[in-house]
């Protein structure tokens, strides 16, 4: 029975495998996995029942979010480069990288503060929701990063 699953699945990898939406996915997931869900939820835990929010104007940041983008910024790059739009990386993508990640981390801001704040969830899964919901804006905006023709001059 597993054997016939793991055949099942490794032929439906190997069969969708070449549509860059399903390696966007797959990257996506182990960007959010590690970098939108358990590094801040780790940070958050760390932090223990101290302040977890900084207040810089009018807008409140979420420490553990904030800080899970800035350590898993690189590795999320090189992940969508190699795997997902299976290109070379460049100085250039890596700069305007941030900007992809801008509408993600105030999406992020925005949806952990109405699950946790507004709907009084448990914060593992205003997490979790925050995490998720950005994937399709950030399909868009990254392959216009990384494949765009914008730099097609320079790299």
């Amino acid at each position: 029975m597993i054997q016939k699953l793991w055949n099942w699945a490794w032929e439906l990898v190997r069969t969708y495998w070449k549509f860059e939406i399903i390696r966007f996915l797959f990257v996506g997931g182990i960007n959010t996995l590690f970098g939108g869900f358990l590094l801040p939820f780790l940070i958050r835990l760390m932090m223990g029942d101290g302040a977890t929010s900084w207040t810089i104007l009018w807008i409140t940041l979420n420490i553990p979010i904030t800080l899970g983008y800035l350590i898993w910024f690189t590795p999320a790059y090189f992940l969508q480069v190699y795997v997902s739009f299976q290109t070379k990386p460049a100085w250039p993508r890596y700069a305007a990288y941030p900007f992809t990640q801008i509408p993600n981390y105030a999406l992020q801001q925005l949806t952990f503060y109405v699950v946790a704040s507004i709907f009084v969830w448990p914060e593992i899964i205003a997490y979790a929701v925050s995490a998720i919901l950005p994937i399709p804006i950030m399909f868009i905006l990254v392959r216009f990063i990384i494949k765009g023709k914008w730099l097609r001059k320079n790299a």
